[in-house]
């Protein structure tokens, strides 16, 4: 139900200015080969002498040797590695990518990306991680890495115990405030919740091939206002990750087994804890990614007994680096739901992302395709969606970027006939992306937040990077059934459109999204603040007295989420 959330000295000689210059260019280069506080988890010294050659302390590089895939802390460069790749090592980079502001993906590793954009493989130089990759993390990293800005991943493991086992933790306070979610000022059904939780993450490497992560999660949740006694304060103490994973058994072949997450780059197609086994092939400008398994094989709530997850889920997805700055990817998602043995969903889908930088600007722009086929019941099911869009980023203070996006997800003019022309997505996705920020957050809305099923959703937004480690963006969402219907797939909304039968309309309303980050706004401590306001259109109307209706109310939603790493 609810969202997550809230000098003055003397003039050298130009002989002693030009040392000078020399020794900042061969200090700076040598930065640049091995940073000092770097994290690999093993391996020997590189070729030629770094900073921390001499140093007995700092952990020891990885070489170019280990884990395919990963980034070695060596001499790969980022054109060497496949984009959105699945590793289980995380390096120190000086760019940023999607998931470094991603909070809700795995932590990743960071190869292969553009600039700034949806986690889009193909980068420039290794200072761009990639978005799609899953790792363990370890001791911090100088520079920027992918956990900088994750706020919802697993902690890294900063801090070494014993040789191969390392731990770190976070704390979490998350706060939610709900007004008016029945669009009716008339009833009383505000909700307001604060929510803290307590993270605790454990890397083991035994060996070059062989890493191990485990990470365990306890939270409570708190009502403060419950006008509606609709909710229910919970305490959870959850196994979120528990996995194995062994790399280059073969030649560019890894594979992971246990309860991790898989996402793709915009979380359009899935963004879900598995218990799964995972292989990963990587060869050249080719990445192939199969999975399969449940979203729970077993009960991971230590605290509680949850229904378990019936529907096995084979998952394919292959990404070609067309180009330096264009990938394009295919998905194959079957799901079987074994506790509805007529239904039988296959989700098949392209995707383009890419980089251009036109007038002096950086233009990222993303396609995606899919369509939907199989059977549901008694219905054959045959459906297509499409999500388009563009941000551009100007060249100037502040870093001023705009984006333009529409998306579609067909519908069934016909509920009777025997087949099911409605699009729908696969009940895995996140559907969560950012234009160019700090932040991640939900790209078809942060209050409404509906499934791209029978609706057309047109998207306008603006911001900028007041500081390199915070963001502003400013979100307009129209909303548009295909067909009229009186429901409204996945929507936080609690009334349904078009009860009014004598007014019904396709026009579902507008929302306005505020969406603001910063990272290190002291040492270790991010924060992110979401305000949605969504104000409905005539397919919503509320019912006055029986049968008699009239326009419905704003509605309102406030989301903070601080973390502090340990």
């Amino acid at each position: 139900m609810f969202r997550n959330l809230l000098p003055g000295a003397h003039t050298p000689s130009l002989p002693c200015l030009g040392l000078l210059v020399l020794a900042g260019i061969s200090g700076a280069q040598a930065a640049e080969e091995q940073s000092a506080d770097s994290f690999s988890i093993t391996g020997p010294p590189e070729a030629g002498e770094t900073v921390d050659d001499p140093n007995l302390d700092v952990p020891p590089s990885t070489p170019p040797t280990t884990f395919p895939g990963l980034y070695n802390g060596g001499d790969q460069v980022a054109e060497e590695q496949p984009a959105d790749r699945f590793s289980i090592a995380s390096s120190p980079e000086a760019g940023e990518t999607d998931d470094d502001y991603s909070l809700d993906a795995p932590p990743s590793t960071p190869p292969r990306t553009l600039p700034g954009h949806h986690n889009i493989g193909n980068s420039q130089t290794t200072e761009e991680p990639s978005a799609d990759s899953f790792s363990i993390t370890g001791p911090p990293e100088t520079g920027e890495t992918d956990d900088d800005y994750n706020l919802d991943v697993p902690p890294s493991t900063p801090h070494k115990i014993l040789p191969g086992l390392y731990i770190g933790g976070r704390l979490k306070l998350e706060i939610g405030v709900e007004e008016n979610f029945d669009l009716d000022n008339q009833t009383e059904d505000d909700l307001a919740h604060i929510e803290p939780s307590l993270s605790q993450a454990i890397s083991i490497m035994p060996n070059n091939h062989i890493m191990a992560f485990l990470n365990f999660e306890a939270s409570r949740a708190f009502e403060l206002v419950d006008e509606a006694d609709a909710y229910s304060n919970l305490t959870e103490l959850r196994l979120k990750r528990a996995y194995v994973q062994v790399s280059d058994f073969a030649e560019g072949l890894s594979i992971t087994l246990g309860r991790q997450k898989i996402n793709d780059s915009r979380e359009w197609y899935y963004d879900e804890t598995f218990d799964a086994v995972r292989l990963t092939f990587e060869h050249g400008p080719v990445e192939v990614d199969i999975a399969l398994g449940r979203e729970e094989f077993f009960d991971g709530d230590l605290h509680n007994n949850r229904p378990l997850d019936r529907i096995n889920t084979y998952i394919f997805k292959s990404i070609y680096a067309a180009t330096r700055d264009i990938d394009i990817s295919a998905f194959v998602i079957h799901r079987d739901n074994r506790a509805e043995n007529d239904t039988r969903l296959w989700f098949l889908g392209l995707r383009s992302e890419g980089e251009f930088e036109p007038f002096g600007g950086d233009l990222n722009y993303w396609v995606d395709i899919g369509a939907v086929v199989g059977t549901r019941r008694t219905q054959t099911t045959r459906g297509y969606g499409f999500d388009f869009g563009a941000t551009y980023q100007f060249d100037a203070a502040f870093d001023p970027r705009f984006t333009l996006a529409t998306a579609h997800g067909s519908g069934d003019s016909d509920e009777n006939d025997d087949v099911d022309t409605e699009f729908r997505q696969t009940r895995l996705e996140g559907n969560e992306d950012r234009f160019g920020g700090v932040t991640r957050f939900k790209y078809y809305g942060e209050l409404l937040d509906p499934v791209l099923r029978n609706i057309f959703i047109y998207t306008l937004g603006a911001g900028i990077r007041p500081t390199k480690k915070s963001s502003v963006d400013l979100i307009y969402h129209y909303y548009r059934q295909d067909v009229v219907s009186d429901r409204l797939r996945g929507s936080s909304i609690d009334l349904d459109p078009n009860e009014d039968f004598d007014n019904v309309s396709r026009s579902l309303g507008h929302e306005i999204d505020l969406i603001v980050g910063a990272r290190d706004v002291m040492k270790n401590v991010d924060v992110d603040l979401t305000l949605g306001y969504f104000i409905p259109g005539p397919a919503f109307r509320r019912e006055v007295v029986k049968d008699v209706f009239d326009n419905a109310d704003t509605s309102f939603f406030a989301g903070l989420k601080i973390i502090y790493n340990f």
